[in-house]
């Protein structure tokens, strides 16, 4: 008696590690199609860096933003405070201008 139980114990165990799964054909559902990949050629407004050398030097401000942005075509401004850490990821449509402590503008660029 006891070896018919040890033998039905492990005929569960061993059935319960099955990891077969079913079929797409057996379970009657179709599978999911693969993810849609976007389109991140041109995710929108290219910045265009060439008139941005003309704002160096200048003073931080709102309307300076504008006008940068309104000249290198970016649809996003960043400040950044000279030596401020930044991340690395690159974005075509956002202009990048880095300023000091007296509010000078140094750099303008995109990305």
């Amino acid at each position: 008696m006891r070896i018919r139980l040890i033998a039905l114990a492990c005929a569960v165990a061993l059935a319960a590690c099955d990891n077969a799964s079913p079929s797409p054909a057996e379970t009657n559902e179709t599978p999911l199609p693969p993810p849609a990949i976007p389109d991140v050629s041109n995710p929108g407004i290219d910045c265009e860096p060439e008139d941005a050398e003309a704002f160096i030097g200048k003073t931080v401000s709102e309307e300076t933003g504008k006008a940068i942005q309104a000249a290198t075509g970016a649809e996003q401004l960043q400040w950044v405070l000279e030596g401020q850490p930044v991340n690395d990821d690159y974005r075509p449509n956002r202009v990048r201008v880095i300023y000091d402590a007296s509010g000078a503008i140094l750099v303008v660029r995109c990305g």
